[in-house]
């Protein structure tokens, strides 16, 4: 019978140090790396998210002071970019228990179709509804649009809204 120049313990020790060696090599894609730290990706990823930051639109939506009430609880304001004509929504956000004045920001991010052509001309709406679904209207919504045509990129843009006459 030969003898082993290595004692039984010492070999498994060694086994379980290569495993741990080529498995803690190999085994890279678990370990968290911040954001910021990654390199060209993370500059490349930051690129792309600026490019979506491009402000379509931004400024207030106002109500009109024959319509002060006490609380628009429940309310959902909608504002909605369209290119002139009767084109579908290009950018909409909506937001819930807003107080006024609202400041509104439309950018790249809120578009629903399509890409944003810095060319055309936009007319921009905002629609506060009381029953949260922009399909129905009744009542007690208020709306109103900006008078005029607006390019990409207009800031200052001012929304008045009222209850629509009947």
């Amino acid at each position: 019978m030969t003898r082993s120049i290595i004692h039984e313990s010492a070999s498994v020790k060694i086994i379980f140090l290569l495993l741990f060696v080529f498995t803690a090599v190999g085994c890279q894609d678990h370990h968290w790396v911040d954001y910021d730290k990654m390199g060209p990706v993370a500059i490349q990823t930051k690129t792309e998210s600026s490019k979506q930051e491009k402000i379509i639109l931004s400024g207030k939506v106002e109500l009109d002071p024959a319509e002060q009430i006490d609380s628009f609880k429940g309310f959902t304001l909608y504002v909605i970019v369209r290119s002139n004509g009767k084109n579908p929504i290009l950018a909409a956000i909506k937001a819930v228990n807003v107080k006024f004045p609202y400041a509104f920001t439309i950018t790249k991010k809120n578009v629903m179709f399509g890409e944003p052509d810095p060319k055309a001309n936009y007319m921009v709406l905002a629609r506060l509804d009381s029953d949260g679904n922009p399909d129905t209207k009744n009542k007690n919504d208020l709306s109103g649009d900006h008078n005029g045509d607006l390019s990409m990129g207009a800031e200052n843009v001012s929304i008045m809204l009222a209850r629509k006459k009947q």
